[in-house]
């Protein structure tokens, strides 16, 4: 189960791929050579409650942070480009190209002139620690990022999740990109590639945006890191029962931005969040990563555009504008799981806030 929590996320900016690249998951694959991401059999069985919020990510002195620039990463007083593929930084110097252009692009005939450099690996977490990024804030302004160290995911389950701890200056005071936790413990961040549309309302509101050219620390507090920590981690793919080559595996990209909206309630899929911290939530999906142990209301099914259909709100006083189209006879069968449903959402009314006691239903048609 989750508690939605806030979106923290922090766009950084990648030296060498062309903005036109949007290559995707194709970055994530073309490291896969070089060290050992999860291929997770069916069954994973993630279980538990856990706890929804409203932002999408966090900020610097409550000013949102925008995008963070790659192209002059500082680490001891020199000038790096590094690349991000599979949560993990990479010398940009591991991809190289012979063909004209150099930019790999799927589907652009391009790939085949892509070249790597014997050896390459991931920068060590030693090497990671006092790395510099220059962040652009929503207001125009920029702020520098200190990288001040990186660690595994103690969860055995998420031994390819490497956990960032970002810091920041302001006006003589040093403070946590994410915030600090109940103990008083800087929370961390999952680098995950592209950014997030902040804005609400709007048609690609919450949408992932896929450019190669930027990356997020996505706080582990908020949305999008929970849903990288807690078995969707975007670069990871999943075996199906019966399924015994690589062209059977399935990306759990997808189900890490469902999720995202699943965690938001942004029901309408344009940013919009119709919840508030700390509501209970429990999620599962087809490929049992996140299995159903609970007995409880069915919200509804969410797919990488918002819900796909509703039964019921988690919280009784909100009223989505999308809700009427919403409601569909047979809403949270595990038979209608597709390439649209990805994962089915519950809550327990009076499990959260109090002004969740009752949930909202729907009409089906």
């Amino acid at each position: 189960m989750y508690r939605v929590a806030s979106i923290l996320v922090v766009t950084l900016t990648l030296s060498l791929i062309p903005a036109a690249a949007n290559a995707q998951d194709w970055y994530d694959d073309f490291f896969f050579g070089w060290w050992d991401p999860p291929i997770i059999d069916e069954g994973m069985d993630l279980v538990g409650r856990d706890l929804n919020g409203t932002s999408l990510n966090g900020g610097v002195d409550g000013v949102q942070v925008t995008m963070v620039g790659m192209t002059s990463v500082w680490k001891d007083r020199k000038l790096h480009n590094l690349l991000l593929a599979g949560g993990r930084f990479f010398q940009a110097s591991c991809i190289k190209s012979s063909g004209k252009g150099g930019v790999p692009n799927p589907g652009s005939g391009l790939l085949s002139t892509v070249k790597s450099t014997p050896g390459c690996a991931p920068q060590a977490n030693s090497w990671m620690a006092d790395v510099y990024f220059k962040a652009l804030l929503s207001t125009g302004s920029s702020a520098w990022l200190r990288l001040e160290s990186v660690r595994q995911d103690p969860n055995p389950k998420n031994q390819d999740v490497s956990l960032y701890k970002v810091s920041y200056t302001s006006s003589g005071k040093k403070s946590y990109l994410c915030g600090l936790d109940d103990s008083g413990n800087p929370v961390e961040a999952v680098a995950l590639r592209g950014t997030w549309d902040q804005n609400e309302g709007t048609s690609t509101g919450g949408s992932w945006n896929g450019n190669a050219s930027y990356f997020t620390f996505a706080c582990v507090n908020a949305a999008l890191g929970k849903c990288a920590t807690n078995g969707y981690a975007p670069w990871r793919k999943v075996r199906p029962t019966g399924c015994t080559s690589d062209k059977c595996l399935v990306s759990l990209r997808n189900h890490h931005q469902a999720c995202s909206r699943m965690m938001r309630a942004d029901y309408c899929g344009d940013g919009t969040s119709y919840t508030v911290d700390g509501t209970d939530v429990n999620l599962y999906d087809e490929y049992e990563v996140r299995q159903d142990s609970l007995a409880w209301n069915i919200e509804g099914e969410w797919g990488a555009d918002g819900a796909v259909c509703l039964t019921a709100t988690r919280l009784s006083t909100v009223n989505p504008t999308c809700a009427a189209k919403l409601a569909k006879a047979g809403c949270g069968s595990t038979a209608n799981f597709s390439s649209t449903t990805l994962l089915i959402a519950e809550f327990l009314p009076g499990a959260g806030t109090k002004s969740s006691s009752t949930k909202k239903t729907f009409a089906s048609k």
